[in-house]
């Protein structure tokens, strides 16, 4: 299965390790990035894993308290669309 990730994907999660690695350590920011990809091996394997978002055909996995990743799965690719933080307004998504 191919792994596209978004512009708004690759900022968000590159955001979030700034973040991690600024205000946490070097070891919680690579253990985000663990699991984010372990999240995202799971996904390849079982793309119909984690449960429907509120937007139409994009599936939402939580990958801590405070990230969710949204994505939407087609029948060879993942297509990796953002890592939101969720105490941010939903209404700003933007998916």
């Amino acid at each position: 299965m191919k792994i596209s990730w978004t512009s708004k994907a690759l900022f968000d999660y590159y955001q979030n390790l700034d973040y991690l690695l600024m205000e946490w350590g070097e070891q919680v920011a690579i253990d985000f990035a663990d699991h984010v990809n372990t999240i995202i091996e799971i996904i390849c394997e079982y793309p119909d894993i984690f449960p429907l978002s509120s937007y139409r055909g994009i599936r939402k996995a939580v990958i801590n308290k405070r990230i969710t990743l949204y994505y939407k799965a087609d029948e060879d690719t993942i297509t990796l669309m953002r890592f939101w933080n969720n105490y941010k307004d939903p209404e700003k998504r933007e998916l």
